[in-house]
């Protein structure tokens, strides 16, 4: 039965969640763009296996704009590029989200998706540059794989605000907002607020649907962990991966409204009060890991870029 607004039942009222629309493929693609700033062929066939409607979906919009209509997805990804048709999957990725970006929290949905490519990025770059120690030895082939890994868990982290949004949109772009429902004091943590708010917090209304939707357990546990210091994930790789996105999400509070994300709390940190927590202490004193190295770390926002740059024509 489909619940269009949160039912407050304390912790548990996340199984009264609906199910917002996902865009799955949204990570992969840009994790893809990400890892070598550009994409072939193969790997936009690739991303379009994990979602069966994309391929007729690209096909239709990519013929919009042909003089003549292909009815092969290959040759229509040749004929306007890779990297132009990686900002159509993007696009039409995107596109589910139009039911929120419509409404009042449309810059609220916006501002999560710069911050969760932001922290996608820095939590690769982290795994990419520096092992955490203490950390065991992996082949390059591993350590690729888990920088991947932590694009898709670094990208995911905050999809409970997004489902928190998506079931009461009025009150997400008030909590979310420049105007907070309420003014805290600072002992009262984010996760308290909300739930207050809406009757659970992010983190378990990220958790419960990325369950129901049959998400990777890696996931899942990065969704409800990832706030927690004291939760650890068993498996050495998922606990880097874990380590990775905590720190890169609390990197992105220092680097400017752009990245920092949404909070129902105004929130105040420089590069000095995020070196300072305790997460920071598993990089090590690498250099790669440095605040001024992840500052200067090349943020292009793929959603944001082509979102503004892909018009009509998708043909140079």
């Amino acid at each position: 039965m489909s619940k269009s607004r949160l039912q407050r039942r304390g912790t548990h009222s996340a199984e009264n969640l609906s199910l917002p629309p996902i865009p799955r493929v949204l990570p992969r693609i840009l994790s893809r763009l990400h890892a070598a700033e550009f994409v072939d062929k193969e790997d936009i066939l690739a991303v379009m296996e994990c979602d069966p409607t994309l391929e007729e979906r690209i096909l239709s919009y990519i013929n919009s704009q042909l003089p003549r209509i292909v009815g092969d997805v290959g040759q229509a990804v040749r004929m306007v590029g890779p990297t132009t048709a990686a900002g159509i999957v993007i696009r039409l990725s995107m596109s589910k989200l139009n039911v929120l970006r419509r409404k009042t929290a449309g810059s609220c949905v916006r501002q999560l998706i710069q911050h969760s490519e932001a922290t996608a990025i820095l939590a690769r770059h982290l795994l990419c540059r520096q092992r955490p120690e203490p950390a065991a030895q992996t082949g390059d082939s591993e350590d690729q794989d888990l920088a991947q890994t932590a694009f898709a868990k670094g990208f995911v982290h905050d999809l409970g605000k997004l489902v928190l949004i998506y079931n009461n949109p009025e009150r997400g772009a008030a909590l979310y907002g420049d105007n907070w429902i309420e003014r805290t004091p600072e002992e009262v943590s984010e996760r308290a607020v909300e739930q207050r708010a809406f009757g659970c917090d992010h983190t378990e209304a990220g958790a419960y649907v990325a369950t129901e939707i049959g998400l990777p357990a890696g996931l899942v546990s990065v969704m409800a962990t990832h706030h927690d210091a004291d939760a650890s994930a068993t498996d050495i790789s998922d606990s880097r991966d874990l380590r990775a996105v905590r720190t890169a999400n609390l990197a992105t509070k220092a680097m400017g409204t752009k990245f920092s994300g949404l909070h129902a709390q105004d929130i105040s940190l420089d590069w000095d009060a995020c070196v300072r927590h305790p997460e920071w202490f598993h990089w090590g004193s690498s250099s790669s890991a440095a605040p001024e190295t992840l500052e200067q770390e090349d943020f292009v926002l793929y959603s944001e870029f082509f979102l503004e740059n892909l018009s009509g024509a998708v043909l140079a």
